[in-house]
């Protein structure tokens, strides 16, 4: 499990060994299908730290399927006993505790970028550890098409994979519709909101967290205590840039766009802030990503990812 987990999240320190598991994934490009089976309790975290070092914004749909589960979705607790569905956030810290029962301890997990998620939903509100209990008609029929996904996974191609779990995204929102959460704003809403006016705004120069604050009429204090747990607002209104950026230079369609025109265009105001923070984010020079994707050469990933883990895929995950 920690091979496949890090740096996306840590076993839990009080375990003295890897937890014995059976683990398998099947990734594509916009969504990762994981099943985790364990004879023995085992416990993920991803706190400040991981959310810090491998920086995804991925929801994930997760299956109980046997034993049970119990933990820490931000501040808020959680239990989930199997046939539970769970609703996770890797912008949000998280401690997840499985253990096993009469079975061993046991999951299924849809993980995808969260706009995916949230073009299905509409506002996903707060849906961090967010649990529809098995006897919901809804937990029932979304936890039967995870279940009929993870068995026919290793035989589909990767495009028909897309679609099979687009399809299981489109229903797990209508199924959903009636239950959502309602009730005032809270802090994840913010958060939801403020990230989505940041993509919105890229390419002004004057975004920031002064701009920001005004904006929302949040103190200062307030916006740096939403935006903690991913590195601080600077940083990330730095890392959407330097992606936006990535995006454009990447793209065959674009290949006639120079690098200089995408650095300002997407809000930076040094060539030389840009091309340092895209070649610490990438492993390469803007200009050798750009000329890579011109020759179809393989795209540089993030210089964080871990080849082959599932917290490389996860990272990787594009809308």
């Amino acid at each position: 499990l920690r091979r496949s987990f890090t740096p996306a999240f840590e076993i839990a320190p009080s375990e003295q060994a890897d937890p014995v598991a059976e683990m398998r994934f099947r990734a594509t490009e916009r969504f990762v299908l994981s099943e985790v089976t364990a004879r023995q309790p085992y416990a993920l975290l991803r706190a400040r730290r991981e959310i810090a070092c491998a920086r995804a914004d991925v929801v994930a749909i997760r299956l109980v399927a046997a034993g049970r589960a119990t933990g820490l979705a931000g501040a808020a607790a959680f239990a989930a006993e199997a046939g539970d569905l769970v609703f996770l956030d890797l912008t949000q810290t998280l401690e997840w505790r499985a253990a096993p029962r009469e079975d061993p301890a046991a999951d299924i997990t849809l993980w995808l970028a969260r706009s995916v998620l949230s073009r299905a939903l509409g506002e996903e509100g707060d849906l961090h550890g967010w649990v529809v209990r098995s006897g919901a008609p809804a937990a029932a029929l979304i936890g039967a098409c995870l279940r009929s996904l993870a068995a026919s996974a290793s035989r589909c191609a990767a495009a028909d994979l897309d679609a099979l779990a687009l399809g299981v995204v489109d229903l797990t929102a209508r199924a959903l519709a009636p239950a959502r959460i309602s009730g005032e704003p809270g802090p994840l809403d913010t958060f939801v909101s403020l990230r989505r006016h940041i993509d919105r705004n890229l390419t002004s120069p004057k975004l920031d967290a002064d701009s920001l604050a005004k904006t929302f009429g949040l103190s200062r204090a307030t916006l740096y205590r939403l935006f903690e747990p991913v590195g601080g607002v600077a940083s990330f209104i730095r890392k959407r840039r330097i992606e936006r950026a990535h995006a454009i230079l990447t793209d065959p369609a674009l290949a006639d766009r120079r690098v200089a025109p995408t650095a300002y265009g997407v809000g930076f105001k040094s060539l030389v802030t840009f091309a340092r923070a895209f070649e610490e984010a990438y492993g390469v020079t803007p200009a050798a990503a750009r000329r890579a994707a011109r020759s179809g050469a393989p795209v540089p990933a993030p210089a964080t990812a871990l080849e082959g883990s599932l917290a490389s895929c996860l990272m990787r995950l594009r809308p």
